[in-house]
């Protein structure tokens, strides 16, 4: 079952005041006498944006651009997915920089009695250490839908899901909190996606929609996505949540220090 990271993030919003001051300098005659002049001081207009408006929408949008300018991030996200009678939680520790290039870090566990994969995506080349009980296999591949994988992880990024509606939860010292509905045509994308070759009249009841906050700086730091759905009958739900970490930055991504002993996908048994 495919599973969708969605990730958002903001760089930093300054609100800049500027002091400029004259002085001035006292004239000697022969008769001496002495001038004093007070500085005089200006002050700048404070630069404003969107999240310190009342338009929720026009925040978001503002947002979601902040987010692409900045061009990676590092966050911890967990899934966890209700599928009727079948439950997952997936926690995965994401890395992206697409200043340098696409470059890509996943790390995730599925529940805790799997194995965990950390895969690092370079130059079109994806490092994968496979870690279990005792055992550790690392390898590198080329393989097309490992790649894609983190090829659609670099597209999210770009990609620009408006929502119906956006609204602020709470406003205090600076920091945001925003709640916002997506289309239902957004929602029923991502379903499908997920269901490849399940009739759409399978489905019904398709909600999407998300939260997130933002510092006093102007940062993301937290996000959830809530997608919802009935399939044959049975109520599930995709809930994926972001806490951001060194926030505002983007994250260095290099190959696995001991790279040269990843050996080919193919000499795999």
């Amino acid at each position: 079952m495919k599973s969708k990271l969605i990730l958002f993030i903001l760089v930093l919003v300054a609100l800049v005041v500027t002091l400029a001051a004259c002085d001035g300098e006292a004239e000697t005659t022969t008769a001496p006498a002495v001038s004093t002049t007070v500085p005089a001081t200006t002050t700048a207009p404070v630069t404003t944006t969107p999240l310190d408006g009342d338009d929720a929408m026009a925040a978001y949008e503002y947002v979601f651009q902040k987010m692409k300018a900045l061009g990676g991030y590092e966050a911890t996200v967990t899934e966890e997915h209700d599928l009727g009678l079948q439950e997952t939680r997936v926690k995965s520790t994401v890395k992206i920089n697409l200043l340098d290039g696409k470059k890509g870090f996943v790390s995730s566990r599925v529940n805790k009695e799997y194995e965990s994969v950390d895969m690092t995506y370079l130059d079109g080349v994806v490092y994968c250490l496979v870690k279990s009980t005792g055992v550790n296999v690392k390898y590198k591949t080329t393989d097309r839908a490992t790649t894609l994988a983190f090829e659609k992880l670099f597209a999210e990024m770009e990609e620009e899901n408006k929502p119906v509606t956006a609204a602020f939860v709470k406003r205090e010292s600076g920091e945001c909190r925003f709640q916002a509905t997506f289309d239902k045509a957004v929602g029923r994308k991502l379903v499908y996606e997920m269901y490849e070759g399940v009739s759409l009249s399978a489905f019904s009841d398709i909600g999407y929609s998300v939260e997130f906050e933002c510092n006093a700086d102007g940062y993301i730091t937290y996000m959830k996505y809530k997608l919802f759905f009935t399939v044959d009958g049975a109520s599930c739900s995709y809930i994926t949540e972001t806490t951001y970490h060194n926030v505002g930055s983007v994250p260095e991504i290099s190959a696995p220090a001991d790279a040269s002993s990843y050996v080919d996908e193919s000499e795999l048994e």
